[in-house]
Formats: C-alpha cells, structure tokens, sequence
C-alpha cells in the first residue's frame, strides 16, 4: 500500500514538473515577445516582396491610431517628383523609397522577400488556408483571433520567411495582433503606363512604372491624416 503511495507522489510530482517547466517556458516565450522593442513600438514599418508576381507590400502599423496602412506597389514604380525608383533588389531601399515617398518615418523597420510557396505555407500555419496573395492573407488575419499558444509558435512561423527576411516574432507577432484590432486600409496608387518604360541613363537601361502623382499625394494625405 505503501508502495502504491509513493508510486502515486512520484507520478504527481514529475507531472507538476513537466508542467512547471511548460508554464516556465510559454512565460519566457511570451515576455521576450510582448517586451521587444519592435513590438512595443508605436508605429513599425514592414515591407512584403513578393518577387514571384514583382509586387511590393508595405505596411504602416500605427497603435496609437488603430490603423494598419496597406499599400501596394509595382516592381518597377518610379516617382517623378522624387526622381527615384524602387529597387525591389534591396529590401531596405523598398522602405526608404515609400517612406520618402509618403513622407513617413519609424525606428523600426522589416522585410521579408517572399515565394508563393512560403506565404502559402505561413498562411497554412496561422491560418489553416494556404493563401498566396499578401493582401488576402491580412484580410483574413483581421478576423483571426490570437491564441495563447500564438507566442511558442512566433519563432516558428518567422523562419518560414528565411532566408531573405530580417523579421523577428516580435514584428510577426506585432501585425498578427494589430490585424486583429485594428482598421486596414488598402492602396495601390494608379500608374501612367500599365508595362514598364525603358530609359536609357549615362549607358544603363532602367525599367520604370511611373506612378500618378496625384494618387500618390492622395495616398500621402490619408495616411498622415
């Protein structure tokens, strides 16, 4: 009987223990997420690549207005009163050139090149549907529900966008949880030209689509409203 009794303490306390040490381990994952600087920044900027479809995504998430800005680019836009185009080639020149661009500016910045085949396998992850497409894939975030067990699985899902890709759980699970409670609004700025322009500067050929600029002010003045 004795015997039995001890058995029984032994199982309940290695049962205490796993689940200690499970609880230990979600609470380490949570604060070093919910305590990053990117997450708990006011606004963050992210940008989308999909170089598969030559698109660009960039994303204003602002939680002091509850808004999440979507705007969508072409490969090749080309701003004329900038004088500057986007090099999709440089992820960091995509948010430099939106930024100037609609004049705007956040200390903290990501990026993630992405294949059809990764966005779809991340959707599948956070959603249970593997999209392909960057804006259905927020659409849909927006009326996805965050989980607790979201904050062991941030890591995960943020390795899916290796290797070309300087985001962090922190940026992931920032736009997951603002999809959630925040508006997004969605743009693409109209072009001039449907197909890519060929110029021909000091020797080099460039490709450009030259953005309207009047949606693009139109753009400008709505998000910094």
């Amino acid at each position: 009987m004795r015997k039995r009794s001890r058995k029984g303490i032994w199982i309940t306390v290695a049962v205490i223990a796993v689940l200690g040490g499970v609880a230990l381990w979600y609470w380490f994952g949570y604060q070093s997420i919910v305590n990053s600087s990117e997450f708990k920044s006011e606004t963050v900027h992210i940008a989308f690549v999909e170089k598969e479809r030559g698109i660009v995504h960039f994303l204003r998430i602002d939680t002091a207005k509850r808004m999440i800005y979507s705007v969508k680019l072409p490969e090749f836009a080309f701003d004329s009163e900038l004088n500057r185009g986007m090099n999709i080639e440089n992820p960091m020149d995509v948010l430099s050139f939106v930024e100037e661009m609609l004049g705007l500016s956040s200390g903290y910045r990501a990026y993630a090149v992405v294949t059809d085949q990764q966005l779809a396998e991340l959707s599948e992850k956070v959603l249970g549907s593997a999209e392909q497409d960057v804006e259905n894939f927020l659409r849909l975030l927006a009326r996805r529900d965050a989980k607790l067990t979201d904050y062991c699985t941030f890591k995960k899902w943020v390795n899916i966008l290796k290797p070309e890709s300087n985001m962090t759980p922190g940026y992931l699970a920032k736009l997951i949880i603002e999809a959630r409670r925040s508006a997004i609004r969605f743009y693409e700025p109209k072009t001039i030209t449907e197909k890519p322009i060929k110029i021909t500067v000091q020797g080099r050929t460039y490709e450009r689509i030259y953005l309207d600029e009047d949606s693009v002010n139109s753009v400008k003045n709505d998000v910094n409203r």
